[in-house]
């Protein structure tokens, strides 16, 4: 009864650096309880009512016994609505906003132009320098495909350049086919030879 009541009824999560929390806002939304380590990264589930937070061993023990003895809480419109994208979307933007006060002065808008042009022109030569002196890895190119064609076009193309670099493999191996044959005759013609005068004697 326990492990089922945990299994349905609770969701803990011990991490302690939390980014996303996604599978914690989904048991908050699912009405579960929730026990959650208070840490920086959880302040924003403090709020609402099936959220337990603990600090030690102690507190823990105690977060879970409630879960077991109590039902969680039924969430209100406004703590659903503080779940949605909608109200992500506009934390996102008040936390985005700049205010008038925060805004860079004019003097220190020249400042950060000042800074900007040395380290533009600094990465400028950085990648002339690795261009110029780096090591480029040789790798065949691809075929180049016409981007406005259609995909049966497209499809031709791909196909009509794989069959030309099959014949261009397959001239290859018979190059060294020929070659292997020609050694192999001219290493051949000196010992038949050898066995022709020597049979003559």
């Amino acid at each position: 009864m326990v492990l089922r009541v945990l299994l349905l009824q609770a969701f803990i999560n011990c991490c302690r650096k939390d980014v996303l929390a996604t599978a914690t806002a989904e048991a908050v939304a699912m009405n579960k309880w929730v026990i959650l380590p208070d840490v920086a990264c959880n302040q924003f589930f403090k709020a609402f009512p099936n959220v337990l937070l603990f600090n030690n061993k102690t507190t823990f023990s105690q977060q879970l016994l409630r879960t077991l003895e109590y039902d969680p809480p039924a969430l209100s419109e406004d703590y659903l609505r503080d779940l949605s994208w909608a109200a992500a979307t506009e934390r996102l933007l008040a936390a985005a906003s700049i205010t008038s006060q925060e805004w860079p002065s004019a003097l220190g808008q020249v400042w950060d132009d000042c800074l900007w042009v040395p380290y533009r022109l600094f990465a400028l030569l950085f990648k002339g320098a690795r261009q110029t002196f780096a090591a480029a890895p040789k790798l065949p190119l691809e075929p180049e495909l016409d981007v406005h064609a259609m995909p049966e076009q497209q499809e031709t193309s791909l196909a009509q350049e794989q069959q030309r670099q099959k014949r261009k493999d397959g001239g290859r191996v018979a190059k060294r086919r020929h070659s292997k044959l020609t050694e192999t005759a001219g290493l051949a013609g000196p010992v038949q030879m050898a066995c022709v005068s020597g049979s003559v004697r």
